[in-house]
């Protein structure tokens, strides 16, 4: 499917929320941190979308600043490999975004 080919899944960690976006489309979600920190449910929630408009699709990038913590790194990446679900009571894991790449994010303009 050349729709897959051409969308480009980014995830884009900053220090106060995360964004989805497509390399090629903009952003697809922004996820501002609430009382507890980051909003990875919502970020589970839009992958797991972006999934079933993507079957196919396996990689993604995630993209960090440069003060982001480590252990918020690894979170992140949980949750755009596998995506669980609660069926009949027992947990299923199902793959998402398992190929992921990691970068810099861009700097947004007017902050350093």
């Amino acid at each position: 499917d050349p729709q897959e080919q051409v969308f480009q899944l980014e995830v884009i960690v900053r220090s106060d929320k995360i964004e989805v976006g497509d390399r090629n489309q903009g952003l697809l979600g922004v996820y501002p941190n609430n009382a507890d920190g980051y909003d990875f449910e919502a970020l589970s929630k839009k992958l797991s979308e972006l999934k079933d408009r993507y079957p196919k699709k396996t990689d993604a990038s995630i993209l960090l600043e440069s003060d982001i913590e480590y252990d918020t790194l690894v979170q992140v990446m949980d949750r755009v490999r596998v995506e669980e679900e609660i069926e009949d009571e027992s947990v299923v894991r199902n793959d998402l975004f398992p190929d992921i790449s990691i970068g810099d994010a861009p700097v947004l303009d007017g902050g350093a």
